[in-house]
């Protein structure tokens, strides 16, 4: 049962998640374009919020599969876990000018994004009936202080690459990695019990069952959005 201490509880440490995670896409975006143009010219500057993007899809099926069979603390933790690796490796190929390290962090980056994403479903799964709206209003608004964060930690960062002898790069990265890991612990510590039990064999093929053929309305949507947000990303990080 859930009681309101731990629905407040989750609510709590969702929020301060996304705000983590938003941290990270906030970066990846925004300095990662500065840096991936930096280290391979500009026609590379696109690549870094094309290949967060495709992470974040990637391993948004992957987190899913992991909810269903171990539970959503798992998945969320995981993610944000590959997040903080990813934030590791664009530290070092700034350090290293490794345009391939670079990327290939900016992948697992992605999967923090899809954690942000999951956790919107995890505040529709704890809210109470009658503040749904309000509940998951909140946890989503959460993401965009991170959002707004991450492409101000330039200053601090390179203040803190200076520090440590690094390139100017590698101090916001550093920040990342940090917030990654306050975001793992307050999940790991606030999501115990997990918030949705994993799904008994006979349930997920109940679900597999249900083909998305049967509603052909969803592959318009799908499309439909995939397309509104291909013009999003390209207007965003080629800007």
């Amino acid at each position: 049962m859930i009681t309101p201490a731990y629905r407040r509880r989750v609510l709590t440490a969702l929020m301060i998640a996304q705000v983590m995670g938003g941290i990270s896409a906030g970066v990846a975006f925004s300095l990662g374009s500065l840096l991936a143009a930096d280290i391979g010219g500009t026609e590379w500057g696109g690549a870094a919020s094309t290949v967060t993007t495709v992470g974040a899809a990637l391993f948004s099926v992957v987190l899913a599969r992991v909810a269903a069979a171990s539970g959503r603390r798992l998945s969320l933790t995981s993610g944000m876990v590959l997040g903080a690796l990813g934030a590791t490796g664009a530290m070092f190929a700034a350090e290293w000018r490794l345009l391939w390290l670079l990327l290939a962090s900016f992948l697992l980056i992605g999967a923090s994004s899809a954690v942000n994403l999951q956790s919107r479903f995890v505040a529709g799964d704890v809210a109470a009936t009658a503040t749904r709206g309000r509940d998951l209003s909140l946890v989503v608004w959460s993401t965009t202080i991170g959002a707004v964060a991450g492409p101000n930690l330039m200053e601090p960062g390179q203040r803190l690459s200076e520090l440590l002898g690094f390139s100017s790069f590698s101090g916001a990265y550093l920040i990342c990695i940090g917030a990654q890991a306050v975001a793992v612990l307050v999940l790991s510590v606030a999501l115990h019990p997990d918030p949705v039990a994993p799904a008994a064999p006979d349930e997920e093929t109940a679900t597999d069952a249900t083909s998305i053929r049967a509603y052909p309305m969803v592959i318009v949507v799908i499309a439909s959005l995939a397309v509104a947000h291909a013009v999003m990303v390209a207007v965003m990080a080629m800007t």
